[in-house]
């Protein structure tokens, strides 16, 4: 569904994924795919406020939305 979504929509799909895990985004300036496997997807995205965060995106369960310390997200 993400890759498919023209890029706001995308970035604004994002920044809901955030806001649902209750966690802090303003507003999206990149997100990008990092990988996949199995169903699972794997994105990092920015916030203009929060920072980095990387998003799990599972067949089953929710997203895992946690924020990155670093440039380098585990």
């Amino acid at each position: 569904m993400l890759i498919a979504a023209d890029g706001p929509t995308r970035l604004a799909n994002l920044r809901a994924l955030i806001m649902q895990a209750g966690k802090q985004c303003q507003y999206v300036t990149s997100g990008i795919l990092i990988g996949g496997l199995d169903g699972t997807d794997e994105w990092r995205v920015k916030c203009t406020d929060s920072g980095t965060w990387t998003i799990w995106l599972k067949p089953d369960g929710a997203p895992e939305v946690d924020r990155c310390s670093d440039s380098e997200c585990r």
